[in-house]
């Protein structure tokens, strides 16, 4: 085993409670992440398919904790050019894009499945931003389902249990 050494961060308050709320090791990740970066080579010359290669790469390591979680993924807009009335270009944003558990882009707006080109992707740390928000609003999002559910099973067997004596009998013996 490799002889570890101590380290001292400095990290957004807010970062370190969404991490405890997800039950993240930040020591480990921090590892992970430093680790990775040591390994990664960097380019003189990047092109565009590169970028978006790597945005690809993300998305992938991003989907199996989306699907475990239910939840999907703000990260990026669509863009679409306009002429002013002089005839000038100018680029809007014409509507939010998600990244679906299912690995697809989805634009909310346009109720369509964007090209992969066709999307300005936010930059990686505001994704990763909104991959944790997304993580934590779909984790209370099932917590509270299932406490309904609960709640709602509870009162069906109420409910039968008066309506069918028997009933109560046959839990009782099972118990």
């Amino acid at each position: 085993m490799t002889e570890k050494q101590k380290l001292t961060l400095s990290v957004e308050k807010e970062l370190v409670e969404k991490a405890k709320k997800l039950g993240v090791n930040i020591s480990e990740i921090t590892e992970t992440v430093l680790r990775h970066i040591s390994e990664t080579e960097t380019k003189e010359v990047v092109t565009k398919e590169e970028v978006t290669v790597a945005y690809k790469k993300m998305f992938d390591a991003m989907l199996p904790a989306m699907k475990k979680f239910g939840s999907v993924v703000k990260v990026g807009v669509v863009m679409e050019a306009n002429r002013d009335i002089e005839g000038r270009f100018y680029i809007d944003p014409i509507g939010d894009v998600f990244l679906l558990k299912d690995s697809e882009l989805w634009n909310q707006d346009a109720g369509a499945t964007p090209k992969f080109e066709e999307v300005s992707f936010y930059p990686p740390k505001e994704i990763l931003s909104n991959y944790i928000d997304s993580l934590i609003e779909a984790s209370e999002k099932n917590k509270e389902g299932l406490k309904e559910l609960e709640i709602f099973r509870r009162v069906i067997e109420a409910l039968t249990e008066t309506t069918i004596p028997e009933y109560r009998k046959e839990k009782k013996l099972e118990a």
